[in-house]
């Protein structure tokens, strides 16, 4: 099946949807006002009320905020987004990086919906790790 992108039928649906309130209008966000400014303050208070399941224990795990590296990657990820400068980090298992990271594009594509698209497939690795890319 061929999918063929047309942004005047885009643009029509969109206008459709958000009359019938299941859509927001362009460049409004998802998040509640106290964190979806685009502002630094704003994600850094998003990521304290991210979780993730831990299969292994069946227990809802947040993200530990409370490493300093964690909010100084996040404060530098949101200025490169800002400046539209790349950002690299080199990094080791186990350091929440890519949780991190995960999460502030989800709190980046609440507070620019109409702008983002966030797609992700699953690679198994040789020793059974997964990887995702975003």
């Amino acid at each position: 099946m061929s999918i063929k992108y047309d942004p005047d039928s885009f643009e029509q649906l969109h206008r459709e949807l958000i009359k019938r309130g299941v859509a927001l209008p362009a460049n409004s966000s998802i998040w509640p006002y106290h964190r979806g400014q685009n502002k630094v303050e704003c994600v850094l208070a998003f990521l304290d009320h991210v979780y993730t399941y831990d299969e292994a224990t069946a227990v809802d795990r947040p993200l530990p905020t409370g490493i300093p590296y964690v909010r100084n990657i996040a404060t530098q990820w949101f200025e490169c987004v800002e400046s539209g400068t790349p950002m690299h980090i080199v990094k080791s298992r186990r350091l929440v990086v890519s949780w991190l990271i995960g999460a502030c594009e989800l709190w980046l594509a609440g507070v620019r919906p109409s702008r983002m698209m966030i797609a992700a497939e699953t690679f198994e690795g040789t020793n059974g790790s997964c990887g995702f890319v975003w």
